[in-house]
């Protein structure tokens, strides 16, 4: 068995683009306002009027954040970039391990994983991890769109 000693990195940058003309005026608030939204529905089961979870899972999810000592609420830190362009929903970010988009966008705000688009990760150290670490304070979408996993996702949509 092979023991890891040194510092281990994994460069977390993802997004996703999903096109605006499949999603609802609620649908594109939940996704610009996703930390509200997941907290409220994990404290309460419902977000804007709609259940979401039972009372039952509410207050088991209640229960073992208790007893692992975990916080229901998803701090704010972990908030992904929404940026709406050209008839569609950018969702950006540099580090994802604090909150799910993927899990979110299919359990609370129902978009099926055919319609939309995942960019996945990019290695360590290549040349769009390199801009991300230079520019991580700064970061904006037309600088999202100069790293080759910007221009992956420009491509796909022009299909």
């Amino acid at each position: 068995m092979k023991i890891r000693k040194d510092f281990v990195t994994n460069s977390s940058s993802s997004a996703f683009v999903i096109d605006l003309g499949i999603l609802s005026d609620i649908q594109v608030e939940m996704i610009f306002n996703h930390i509200d939204v997941e907290n409220s529905i994990n404290e309460t089961g419902f977000y804007n009027g709609i259940r979401y979870l039972s009372d039952s899972h509410v207050e088991s999810n209640k229960k073992n954040a208790s007893k692992y000592g975990d916080d229901l609420q998803v701090d704010p830190k972990y908030s992904w970039n929404v940026i709406r362009k050209d008839g569609y929903l950018f969702i950006l970010t540099v580090q994802d391990n604090g909150f799910s988009m993927g899990a979110f966008l299919t359990r609370f705000v129902h978009v099926l994983e055919e319609d939309r688009i995942r960019v996945g990760y990019w290695d360590k150290d290549s040349e769009d991890d390199e801009l991300f670490r230079k520019n991580q304070d700064d970061f904006s979408t037309e600088l999202f769109f100069k790293t080759k996993k910007g221009k992956e996702v420009l491509r796909k949509i022009a299909k």
